[in-house]
């Protein structure tokens, strides 16, 4: 967040979420949407959508690998240590927030990057006109 305060990016990001203009945030783009993170300590985060980040209190941390994410019963490639706590919940995954979305903004979990032909039709869907 600080190299975002410090460059600009956070006010530029925040004003096209005010302007409707679609944003996707994966990953750490996703948790960077909310109000607050735990991460280093407690940070602020963009707060365009209501929600905090918490650290990830299961079996394994970080949660890495292949998880089905539900309701669209595709498996995505996850790799995290912190997880989104936030009523724009729209996806889970083994009961963690997989995306959310308020307005214009998308936000995920996973790396459809790298989730192969799950993730590739994802990607293709959030560049596809409405």
């Amino acid at each position: 967040m600080e190299h975002l305060n410090q460059t600009g990016a956070a006010e530029a990001l925040r004003q096209r979420f005010a302007n409707g203009g679609p944003t996707l945030g994966i990953c750490l783009g996703l948790q960077l949407s909310l109000e607050t993170s735990e991460e280093d300590g407690g940070v602020e985060g963009l707060g365009l959508i209501e929600g905090h980040v918490r650290r990830l209190h299961t079996e394994r941390v970080p949660r890495l690998g292949w998880a089905v994410v539900d309701p669209w019963g595709d498996a995505f490639y996850f790799a995290h240590s912190f997880a989104a706590e936030c009523p724009h919940t729209v996806a889970t995954s083994d009961g963690v927030t997989a995306a959310v979305q308020r307005g214009s903004f998308f936000g995920v979990q996973f790396h459809p990057e790298k989730s192969g032909p799950a993730g590739l039709d994802f990607l293709e869907q959030c560049l596809s006109p409405a």
